[in-house]
């Protein structure tokens, strides 16, 4: 059988060295019952143990434990393939260059011999990137001592159907020899004694009447003639009377006394209808040959066959009419001999016909076989060189057409070829990308007096271009930026590199963000990429004054969760991205919004990237922004580390480790001690310093301030005690200047049942039942809906529009929640999640609306 299905199985565990046992068992199982030696079954459990080791170590080493390795086995007739599937890091063993073994046994090193392991115990060895992930295939070949098939199956294909084609024709000559010479032989013994029994009713026939007349010599010359006419196989003719009296004869030696035989075999085989014709014509009563009787027996040494008619008076033909006898003798040998000569002329027509046969099997499968046999040909050629024009194929057979299809298929072969050397070029890039990404992440984190600071970062399947970076302001002052470049691959970890550079190069010493950002965007635009931009989020913490600067570059929004009073900020100040060709190049710092809050202890700071809310799981159902807000408020009690781990396996548990196509980045900071404690502790501090001894200049210079400001809280402390070293409650903390995401869906809730109210009735409104009588003055809503675009009745309509016609009632980036803050989950489909935001994203308030980032702020 040409074409036969070959047999798969196959097992997938997750990528951990406890499940290593599972995956060795499986492939020695399969060899086991595939019937292959003990030898090729440890070959491919040291190869597979090998594989899947480095898999484990290597692949997933971002990603310890997150991943699957699937095992798929194809057992063919004379190999076995083990193929490993993962979704890991990239490497193709193939290119791993052999070790130098005196080398490593000079140093003694070990382990990094895995690669070198495969190849020696595999017979083939071959890796791509699929769609699946990362496959590399491990082909094991059966000992060619085990090789199963027959002695057929080792003959070219010419010569075994040239060995079925002549034995199945040699089966049938024998077979219809065998049956031409049964019959023929029969035939022609009926043949013969049918010719003497026409002889013998031809002399009884014409001896009648001579018999009749007493006329002897009559019929001794009619049986001489007859005798003398049939030579070649009649051994003599006689007439016996009545009385058993040779009457006439042939041979006149033989008259006499008839001796009748006693042992003798009738042979039935006449048949008055049998005769021809002209046998029957030529006699005066053809009736007579109804009688004609057949014996054989022993006579004179030899068998012969003695054939006998009645002679009838008159040659009526009645029982009492019969006078005598005629008696035909015919020597069994001469049939016999006839019968050897046909024998002989069938053998003789039978070897003929098996060496035409033989012959024009030859020729039959040397025609059928050459077109193949020059397919086979052109097909070895046309894997070293490309196939052209100048073949034309002839597809008016069926050759014909195997040859335009392996044109076909070896033409889309090489374009896939060339897909592949692409696809391993953007893979190779992609790893390239990757490895600088990675470089370009800060290696420790920074320790800032109050604040605990944690980052999560997993890299996607492909680099999707994400920065996180801790900048050193000053001695007190520390930057940290997030950041999501729009390009992929090296282009965009190469704009990453410049935005690092730049951004750390304009952030020492100043502690402006949205300054800095601007700086950094006249840095780069020129150098970018038509279509790239990158958005980012920078905040500077001042540890000393305790306050947090922050501007965004059309960033998603930073989250601040205050635990105390269940409230959670959106903050996304107004601003371009970064690298976007803008018609003035001063329009950029003209437009970024520069903001500062002071944080209370216990509140919880994020800068995420998009990739975070837009993970997916298997079913593609995004985390989403509800999701996020979630885990944010149930884990808000733990500190960074603890915060950030468990965000990070809540994200997990969802995802179920589907891949992901963006990088998932973002930073949590947590402000441990109350701004006021420790401006009082440094003022304390101070006051002790100088109290034990220390010049005013030296506590000055150690606290970093002024002697005036010495002086005055000197004299403070000395009227007031420990309370005159404390600041009055700030003015500016961020519930004085923000709404909350939850007082934002209560006033969305008013505009979307009421757009005709302003500002004065949408207050009044709020401080009613149905909204737990929110107070809020008229001037934080107005400025509000300044921020969001709705400060008309106009704008406002529109909106409310929008929405009914599908939209849901929030601004991009932000969740949707009840009038009690409660998250309401979209199970929308992630397509329809994206699709819904970049609509309002269009139409959205407050911010820059881009191509293709959510730039639309919140603030």
């Amino acid at each position: 059988m040409l074409f036969k299905t070959s047999l798969k199985e196959e097992i997938k565990v997750p990528a951990t060295m406890a499940h290593l046992a599972d995956l060795r068992n499986f492939v020695v199982q399969v060899a086991k019952k595939h019937g292959f030696d003990d030898k090729t079954m440890g070959a491919l459990k040291l190869a597979t143990d090998e594989a899947v080791t480095n898999i484990i170590r290597h692949a997933y080493r971002d990603t310890p434990g997150r991943g699957f390795v699937t095992m798929r086995t194809v057992i063919k007739t004379n190999s076995l393939t083990v193929i490993l599937l993962d979704q890991g890091r990239t490497f193709d063993p193939r290119n791993a260059k052999a070790p130098d073994m005196k080398e490593y046994i000079k140093i003694g090193k070990k382990g990094g011999l895995g690669i070198f392991m495969l190849q020696k115990l595999m017979d083939e060895i071959d890796y791509q990137v699929t769609s699946e992930g990362n496959e590399l295939r491990l082909t094991k070949y059966r000992d060619v001592k085990a090789k199963r098939g027959g002695f057929l199956r080792q003959i070219n294909l010419r010569n075994r159907y040239a060995i079925i084609s002549s034995a199945a024709l040699t089966f049938f000559v024998l077979g219809g020899y065998v049956t031409f010479e049964k019959v023929q032989t029969e035939n022609l013994q009926n043949e013969i004694l049918k010719r003497v029994a026409a002889i013998s009713a031809t002399m009884a026939s014409s001896s009648a009447e001579y018999m009749a007349d007493q006329n002897d010599l009559s019929i001794f010359q009619i049986a001489d003639a007859l005798k003398k006419d049939n030579q070649d196989f009649i051994i003599d003719i006689y007439i016996v009377d009545n009385a058993n009296r040779i009457f006439a004869s042939s041979d006149r030696s033989t008259l006499g006394k008839y001796s009748v035989p006693t042992d003798y075999e009738i042979v039935p085989f006449l048949d008055s209808k049998e005769q021809p014709d002209s046998v029957a014509s030529s006699l005066k009563n053809p009736e007579i040959l109804d009688n004609v009787r057949t014996y054989r027996y022993l006579y004179d040494e030899q068998v012969v066959y003695d054939v006998h008619t009645p002679v009838y008076r008159s040659n009526i033909i009645t029982p009492e009419n019969v006078m005598a006898y005629a008696h035909v003798l015919i020597s069994e040998e001469t049939i016999l001999g006839e019968m050897t000569t046909l024998r002989f002329v069938g053998i003789v027509l039978a070897i003929l016909i098996l060496l035409l046969g033989y012959g024009g099997i030859a020729i039959l499968v040397a025609r059928i076989i050459s077109p193949f046999q020059r397919l086979t040909d052109w097909i070895r050629n046309a894997g070293h060189e490309t196939i052209t024009d100048d073949v034309d194929i002839d597809t008016t057979n069926e050759v014909g057409e195997i040859a335009q299809a392996f044109s076909d298929m070896a033409s889309k072969f090489r374009k896939a070829q060339i897909g592949l050397v692409q696809q391993k070029q953007l893979q190779k890039e992609i790893q390239v990308a990757q490895e600088i990404q990675h470089m370009l992440l800060p290696v420790s984190f920074p320790e800032v007096q109050g604040f605990d600071i944690a980052t999560y970062y997993e890299s996607a399947k492909e680099v999707g271009g994400d920065l996180f970076d801790f900048i050193q302001v000053d001695d007190d002052t520390i930057g940290i930026v997030v950041a999501d470049v729009s390009g992929k691959g090296v282009p965009g970890s190469l704009v990453m590199t410049m935005i690092r550079t730049a951004l750390r190069l304009e952030a020492r010493g100043n502690k402006n963000p949205g300054e800095v950002l601007a700086k950094v965007n006249d840095f780069v635009v020129d150098d970018m990429k038509k279509g790239m931009f990158v958005t980012m989020f920078y905040i500077i913490l001042d540890s000393r004054n305790r306050v947090i600067h922050y501007a965004s570059a059309g960033h998603n929004p930073m989250i601040l969760h205050r635990a105390s009073s269940r409230q959670t900020y959106y903050l996304n100040p107004r601003g371009f991205p970064v690298g976007i060709s803008l018609p003035d190049k001063k329009l950029f710092g003209q437009s970024i919004q520069t903001d500062s809050i002071k944080l209370r202890e216990d509140d919880v700071l994020v800068l995420y990237t998009d990739g975070i809310t837009e993970a997916m799981n298997p079913s593609r159902d995004l985390f989403s922004e509800e999701r996020f807000l979630e885990v944010i408020r149930r884990h808000s009690d733990k500190d960074a580390k603890g915060f950030v781990e468990n965000v990070r396996s809540d994200l997990l548990e969802f995802t179920q480790g589907a891949p992901q196509n963006d990088d998932i980045t973002f930073v949590a900071v947590r402000e441990n001690m109350a701004v006021g404690d420790i401006l009082f502790n440094l003022r304390k501090q101070m006051i002790e310093d100088v109290n034990g001894g220390m010049s005013v200049k030296e506590a000055c210079a150690k606290a970093r301030i002024s002697s005036s400001t010495y002086y005055k809280y000197k004299k403070r402390y000395e009227m007031l005690g420990d309370a005159g070293l404390r600041n009055p409650e700030d003015a500016t903390d961020i519930a004085s200047k923000h709404l909350s995401i939850e007082q934002k869906a209560k006033i969305f809730d008013v505009i979307r049942q009421n757009p005709e109210f302003g500002p004065k009735m949408i207050s009044n409104t709020l401080n009613t039942d149905k909204y737990s009588n929110t107070a809020m003055n008229e001037k934080r809503i107005y400025d509000e809906l300044v921020r969001m675009r709705l400060n008309t009745e106009e704008k406002r309509r529109a909106f409310v529009s929008q929405r009914t016609r599908g939209r849901k009632f929030k601004l991009p980036g932000t969740p949707l929640l009840t009038m009690d803050g409660q998250v309401i989950k979209a199970d929308a489909s992630s397509t329809d999640s994206i699709v819904d935001r970049i609509i309002q994203n269009q139409q959205g308030g407050g911010g820059t609306p881009q191509p293709t980032k959510e730039t639309v702020t919140t603030e």
